[in-house]
């Protein structure tokens, strides 16, 4: 960002002993081009600083320009799938010839010496005329490693021509969402009576609900108690099992237990107490749920 603007591309060109010649910025109001028309420094002085270039997220000295052209996700899931199908398009500023390399680096600032993902890495033989450009396919990852830190990341494409100058380039960025899943569940059906010496069958539905982002896989513990006011405080344990599940986001399964009740109560159900299968819960709060009314025992 530039001044509370959106920078969603920038390009600068410089001269030696001059320093920055023109730019191409583009941001959500549009985009400015500058040219420098007239030049008034001696062509023996020092030169401005300007004109090693490179260490920001866009710029350099190559004579490549490297553009993402397809399809980036704006947002991918760590850990999940990495559905980009995109190609690069190389534009040559003066004549290469020689080897070349690409390499696209996801980065939380523009500047390249901050790039903490590389999605992409290669090298090409080129013979390209200035003004000419040519495209290269690109082995993007297929998944998002798991180790990635989620946040707001800045896509850099960075060009190293056949003499090692070097020019980097902002495109549209990627987010990157932590997993998670959410637990949570009904009761299905319970008896509203029963007898001492009767179990009561109770049904539920354990669901990882629509916050979740990833499936829930794994093995989980269910717990069932018995409450006279519905709270765990004073709930006495029932019965626990341990549970396969493998759920996508919105999805169900039915689970049946009978349970021995001595006196009236409340049935409480604790899907993964604790959290301890899924750390990455988004709501803890809900794994816990009861029957809407304490059945009764005769």
């Amino acid at each position: 960002t530039q001044d509370g603007i959106v920078v969603s591309n920038a390009q600068f060109w410089y001269a030696v002993n001059v320093g920055v010649v023109k730019s191409i910025v583009s941001s959500q109001s549009g985009t400015i081009t500058e040219e420098l028309t007239a030049f008034n420094g001696s062509s023996s002085g020092t030169g401005g600083t300007g004109g090693t270039g490179g260490t920001g997220g866009n710029g350099g000295t190559g004579t490549l320009t490297g553009n993402l052209v397809g399809m980036v996700p704006s947002s991918v899931v760590a850990g999940t799938a990495f559905k980009a199908r995109a190609k690069l398009t190389l534009t040559a500023s003066a004549d290469v010839k020689g080897a070349v390399s690409e390499a696209v680096y996801l980065s939380p600032t523009t500047n390249v010496a901050d790039k903490v993902l590389t999605l992409f890495s290669g090298t090409s033989q080129l013979k390209l005329p200035s003004g000419k450009s040519k495209t290269i396919a690109l082995r993007l990852p297929k998944s998002m490693p798991s180790s990635a830190i989620p946040g707001f990341y800045d896509v850099l494409v960075v060009t190293t021509d056949a003499a090692g100058s070097q020019q980097t380039t902002a495109q549209p960025t990627v987010t990157i969402v932590a997993p998670i899943v959410d637990l949570t569940g009904s009761v299905l059906h319970v008896p509203t009576t029963t007898v001492g010496t009767k179990k009561v069958p109770i049904t539920v539905s354990i669901t990882n609900s629509g916050a979740a982002n990833v499936p829930a896989a794994g093995s989980i513990q269910i717990d069932f108690a018995s409450s006279p006011d519905a709270l765990l405080n004073d709930a006495t344990p029932l019965s626990s099992i341990s549970k396969p599940i493998n759920l996508k986001p919105g999805k169900s399964l039915k689970l049946t237990m009978k349970l021995s009740l001595s006196v009236t109560s409340y049935i409480i159900v604790d899907v993964d107490p604790g959290n301890t299968a899924f750390q990455n819960d988004a709501n803890k709060l809900n794994n816990i749920f009861e029957t809407a009314a304490p059945v009764a025992v005769s």
